[in-house]
């Protein structure tokens, strides 16, 4: 609120003192002695969705990535991590983390996010899949700084919201609930609506147990543990939700959870020395570290799950602890409770126990925890539904020391035997040398909150290379030394493992789901945590945040193909999860941020020179949209193109028809939409407008080449110098209004000096149409012809939006202009880049189907003529027509994601190979024990012709692996036929 202090809650005044101590535990400069200072509101926000069951079986785990994608990014959060196993799903987010269950959804966020803007959309997701909610609880504890908070942390807002979307569940809508004191501590926030009945197999009564229901899919991929699970249980024991939320940390213990520049500890280190391993020995644990500090865990077991999330930063650290799903018979709250304030020491916490189900021994569960060193401020216990589901809340504050001697002897007792039960955890985990999930300080991913700006290390999980700066050498690097062995690759890659005690048995022969998601891991490049759209792009205008929303675009840190590889191995991890029938065999991935920049660029270097998208280069209705939101103007050249980009908005003065030569029925429809601006460069032409759109002014198209363009279109389209003044004479004769002069020196052109040519050709029809007495003209189009690429970065496979060629074109264009066109003589300049926008930000990824290996020891050739011929899912006929019809050179780059998996299956981590090889390079860069060999690569159709490498050097490849073509934007989708049933309309598009 302009002119008050932010409000926060009183406890920050209790936390404002120890503040100048943050300087010890963050290694900084200096620190801030009192508040507003630096920082982050840990309390989550939590919300649970329970479904009936659906059509499908898998039920909310079925939701494509995408589609959880999209929630989250209506959070304001992102996907980080992701684990899973038989019975759900888990996520680390970069705000806390999800969970998906056949039948429930569990979404837990932190920070400033709009966890309830997520609500509306998973239940459109549920809805499609026929999915109806039948339960709803929200609960939060009292945050930290209320203002920040979405609807300024007003609990009655959060449930009127919430009655919005859930209130009609059963006969009296929802209820909401506060427990706790007003006075003293926290209070813990509950909205909860039930219909109060159960799916048709729960009918016999009982909460049905999550994640029990599991396609035969399921079971396969997750071993025999998961095949022989048993089937749903309609009378399952009702389970119990244990929190705990903590403040005052333990300074010294908070220190696990920062990092400096110093020193390197890996996230399972952080887990193991923290103690955390030791809370839930059991479990199958996802952990993530951030940068500078943070820290968040998914632990997996069974149907059960825990999550920790930590801000440890002094003054207003924070730190949850959740075990959720716990059977009655084996939950004990005391004892959970004693052992996470053994382990983070907080000085103040608070616990919930919740119930789903009435219980026959409720007391036990809801029997008021005591613990040494503590003091219980208060206790609240509220019923919650008619099925017998309650909420106890507690809250508990430290002890000063003098005062621990009173405790009593059997509870000091009870307290060493608790520290030895813990120790002797701590030695039952098994942390295997391969569970380092981070090889240097470089590739953990950095807490959004307190984000430092820098490069992220290039090297993978499974690089060869070491980092001068860590002191834990890379997975491989151990592997080559002999520090590591097979059994430490399976158990990091067992991403389905249940417990600790879960591995992957190594198989030449099989091929299996968990190996091929062990082949994605040796590819996938750690780099930084990505931020939100919102905040990656803080000075775009919100109609273009507005822009990449709408088209689901994942936010990526960095850029270059190292992203996008990582981007393009999520969408074949997620796949590997499907049935081979449903998987994709090819897709594209567009990076709107490479459209952004570019534009930007061109902004920046170009100032007088308005941009019309060249629509006809690549129609992509989220790339149009986001142009368009940028404030680009679009050259359309028929109908079609028209209505695409009218249909977003674009207002008809934002367009010219560029096309000099135009179908009568074309001319009538683009003057019906109101587009009034047109090109001419023939008699026909003008007797024809004068016509069909009398209204229309019109653009003298004059014929200007650059001999070395990629397609020259001189021969078609312009007019020759002799022909200018009877044109313009004839416009006149007529009464069409010719507004400028427009030229196309030719797509693709690289030579500057054709630009200073075709500017000197305007000004003498400009000057020409003067002399004849015309109404001055206002207007100039320099056309496209502005290279999508050619910088030496962008022929590497990057997507760089500073390009050498415009900048050459800009200086010569700028110039020319100053000279031949001064800013004072009030000429409106425009153009038409198609590819400089479009080119370089299509990525399209090609499955290896099938092959063929032709060699001397077969006898198939002779000797030296080995030859390896490999076939893809797309070809000439498809997106690589540019290579007959635009005069493209193609390049690629392997993702042999199935020749890893069977090298790591069989231990063979020598022919490992790495991410970021190129076809054509005589030699694998890290692996020079890996040979290449002459390989040929066609195209899916059965023509003859549809060859896209002819005898160039790659390494042997399996069916299942994965070619990778950068900039393959511009006359690509818009070119491909149908020929053979490939057509290139069926091609998912996912966006970033």
């Amino acid at each position: 609120k302009t002119g008050e202090s932010p409000r926060r809650h009183p406890y920050l005044d209790e936390m404002a003192a120890p503040i100048a101590d943050t300087r010890s535990l963050m290694h900084t400069e200096d620190a801030s002695d009192i508040l507003p200072c630096p920082h982050f509101e840990g309390v989550e926000k939590r919300v649970e969705i329970d479904f009936h069951q659906g059509r499908l079986q898998r039920g909310m785990r079925s939701l494509p990535r995408t589609a959880l994608d999209d929630a989250m990014t209506a959070a304001q959060c992102l996907i980080v991590s992701k684990r899973t196993n038989a019975a759900f799903d888990a996520y680390v987010l970069s705000e806390s983390s999800l969970f998906v269950y056949p039948t429930k959804v569990v979404l837990k966020t932190c920070g400033t996010t709009k966890l309830l803007d997520a609500v509306p959309l998973l239940l459109a997701e549920a809805a499609a899949i026929g999915m109806v909610p039948r339960r709803c609880k929200y609960t939060r504890s009292t945050f930290l700084f209320p203002d920040e908070q979405p609807l300024d942390g007003d609990f009655d807002a959060e449930t009127t919201f919430l009655e919005e979307h859930f209130g009609r569940l059963g006969p009296d809508g929802g209820n909401a609930f506060v427990l706790g004191s007003k006075l003293r501590g926290v209070q813990w926030h509950v909205y909860l609506a039930d219909d109060n009945g159960g799916d048709a197999g729960e009918e016999g009564g009982g909460a049905a147990v999550e994640g029990s229901e599991c396609s035969t899919q399921d079971a396969s991929a997750a071993g025999p543990e998961a095949s022989s699970m048993p089937a749903p249980n309609p009378r399952a024991e009702p389970t119990v939700s244990l929190e705990v939320c903590m403040t005052h940390l333990d300074v010294e213990h908070s220190k696990h959870f920062v990092r400096d520049d110093t020193t390197f500890v890996s996230s399972r280190q952080t887990t193991q020395d923290s103690g955390i391993a030791a809370l839930f020995p059991t479990m199958d644990i996802d952990d993530y570290v951030f940068e500078p500090c943070g820290y968040s865990m998914n632990g997996l077991a069974g149907s059960e799950y825990s999550t920790i999330h930590i801000t440890p930063e002094n003054g207003f650290s924070y730190c949850s602890v959740e075990h959720s799903n716990v059977p009655v018979s084996v939950a004990d709250p005391e004892a959970f409770v004693r052992r996470v304030a053994s382990t983070f020491k907080p000085g103040k916490f608070s616990l919930a126990v919740s119930t789903d189900a009435a219980l026959t021994h409720a007391a036990d569960i809801r029997r008021v925890p005591t613990l040494p060193g503590y003091r219980r401020v208060q206790a609240s216990h509220q019923e919650v539904d008619a099925n017998g589901g309650a909420v106890s809340f507690y809250t508990f504050v430290r002890l000063p020391e003098t005062t621990i001697t009173l405790i009593g002897v059997a509870a000091a007792i009870k307290a060493v035997e608790d520290v030895r039960e813990q120790e002797e955890l701590v030695k039952s985990v098994v942390i295997t040398e391969g569970d380092g999930k981070y090889e240097s300080d470089e590739e953990a991913p950095s807490r959004k909150k307190l984000r430092p700006e820098g490069s992220s290390s290039p090297c993978s999980l499974f690089d060869l290379s070491t980092d001068s700066r860590s002191t834990t050498p890379s997975l491989l690097a151990l592997l080559s030394a002999g520090g590591a062995n097979s059994a430490s690759v399976t158990n990091l890659v067992a991403f389905g493992a249940r417990t600790v005690e879960d591995t992957i048995q190594p198989s030449v022969s099989a091929r299996n789901p968990m190996t091929e998601f062990a082949g994605v891991a040796t590819l996938r490049s750690s780099l930084l945590t990505p931020r939100p759209l919102a905040a990656a792009f803080v000075l775009e205008a919100p109609v273009v945040i507005q822009a990449l929303v709408e088209s689901s675009a994942k936010s990526l840190s960095g850029g270059g193909e190292r992203s996008v590889d990582n981007c393009i191995l999520d969408v074949i991890e997620d796949g590997l999860s499907l049935p081979s029938a449903e998987r994709l065999e090819r897709f594209l991935v567009l990076d709107l941020g490479v459209v952004m920049r570019r534009w930007h660029y061109w902004r920046a270097v170009l100032p007088r020179v308005q941009p019309h998208y060249a629509v006809k280069c690549n129609m992509d209705v989220r790339m149009l949209a986001t142009l368009a939101a940028l404030g680009c103007n679009f050259d359309c050249a028929s109908p079609t193109e028209v209505e695409a980009v009218m249909n977003l908005g674009v207002s008809p003065d934002r367009i010219i028809y560029a096309n000099p030569c135009k179908l009568p029925r074309h001319l009538v429809a683009a003057a019906g939409r109101g587009v009034s601006l047109t090109t001419f460069d023939s008699e026909g032409e003008l007797h024809k407008i004068a016509s069909l759109a009398p209204d229309m002014r019109v653009l003298l198209r004059v014929r200007a080449d650059d001999p070395d363009a990629r397609c020259v279109l001189g021969n078609k389209y312009g007019a020759e110098p002799a022909e200018v003044e009877p044109l313009l004479r004839a416009a006149q004769a007529l009464g069409v209004h010719v507004a400028g002069v427009a030229f196309h020196v030719g797509s693709g052109a690289t030579n500057p000096l054709a630009f200073r040519e075709a500017l000197e050709f305007a000004r003498v029809a400009f000057d020409t149409a003067a002399r004849l007495g015309l109404p001055t003209m206002n207007v100039l189009d320099i056309g496209g012809g502005f290279s999508g690429a050619g910088s030496a970065e962008a022929s590497a496979g990057s997507s760089s939006e500073k390009d050498v060629t415009l900048t050459a074109v800009a200086v010569e264009v700028n110039d020319s202009l100053e000279r031949l066109f001064p800013a004072a003589e009030g000429v409106r300049v425009i153009s038409e880049p198609g590819r400089y926008f479009a080119e370089t930000c299509v990525t399209l990824a090609c499955m290896v189907f099938s092959r063929r290996i032709r060699s001397e020891a077969s006898g198939s050739l002779a000797p030296g003529d080995d030859s390896h011929q490999y076939f893809v899912s797309d070809g000439l006929y498809g997106m690589m027509n540019s290579i007959m019809y635009d005069h493209a050179t193609v390049t690629s780059r392997v993702l042999p994601v199935a020749t890893n998996a069977a090298a790591l299956a069989a231990g063979s981590f020598s022919a490992i190979i790495p991410p970021g090889v190129n076809t054509g390079m005589d030699v694998v860069s890290g692996q020079p024990g890996i040979a290449t060999h002459p390989s040929t690569v066609f195209g899916p159709t059965c023509d003859g012709l549809d060859v896209i490498h002819e005898q160039t050097r790659m390494p042997e490849l399996s069916v299942g692996d994965w070619l990778v073509f950068p900039h393959m934007g511009a006359y690509t989708v818009s070119a491909g036929s149908n020929f053979n049933g490939f057509s290139c309309a069926d091609v998912k598009t996912f966006y970033v």
